[in-house]
């Protein structure tokens, strides 16, 4: 229950919004672009990643998730392990899109959006990360707070455009004192449309 509750906290931290849902879309069987043998593949019909095979995808039976403002979860997925009650996590968002734009340009765009909105927002380093499909996109790594009352946390984020009609945005939370992020970078390139 207290896991429960801890995830359902950094959920919140994670969106720009507080409704509540009942839905998120389900994976399923297999993805070559997770080769790493510390990933499990995960796979929907429009897109696939790899991530830690220790984590657990959140099914929102509970209705933990909170409904973001724009688009759905596509996936919501933390790890076992807690310190201090926090479990690092990954939440992908998708939308369709309503103007054509660029992985990189949308998330760009994202991320003064994030920068406006967070409390405390501190960017730490922005670099091109390459998908094992090839596109290429921005990959920001920031601290902040979601609100005054929630902790600083760290964040990795990065945004896909699939097919020039739907966005998909990637989001890993980790405690601040997380220093070497490679291989949660290794997690987000493993992203791949279909």
């Amino acid at each position: 229950m207290f896991k429960k509750v801890c995830l359902g906290i950094l959920a919140m931290l994670l969106l720009s919004s507080c409704g509540w849902d009942d839905s998120v879309s389900e994976g399923a069987s297999v993805d070559p672009a997770a080769s790493k043998k510390w990933l499990s593949p995960f796979e929907t019909s429009s897109f696939s990643l790899g991530i830690p095979a220790a984590w657990e995808v959140v099914n929102n039976i509970d209705g933990l998730l909170p409904k973001p403002n724009n688009g759905s979860i596509e996936l919501a997925a933390n790890s076992v392990d807690t310190q201090n009650g926090f479990a690092n996590n990954i939440l992908i968002l998708s939308q369709d899109l309503t103007k054509t734009t660029s992985s990189s340009d949308f998330s760009l765009l994202n991320n003064i959006g994030v920068e406006r909105e967070y409390n405390e927002y501190t960017k730490l380093d922005m670099k091109d990360i390459t998908f094992s499909s090839g596109d290429v996109s921005k990959l920001y790594n920031f601290e902040a707070r979601y609100n005054v009352d929630s902790p600083k946390l760290k964040f990795i984020q990065t945004a896909a455009v699939c097919a020039d009609t739907k966005w998909y945005l990637l989001t890993i939370a980790l405690p601040v004192g997380v220093t070497d992020i490679s291989k949660y970078e290794d997690i987000l390139q493993t992203f791949n449309c279909k």
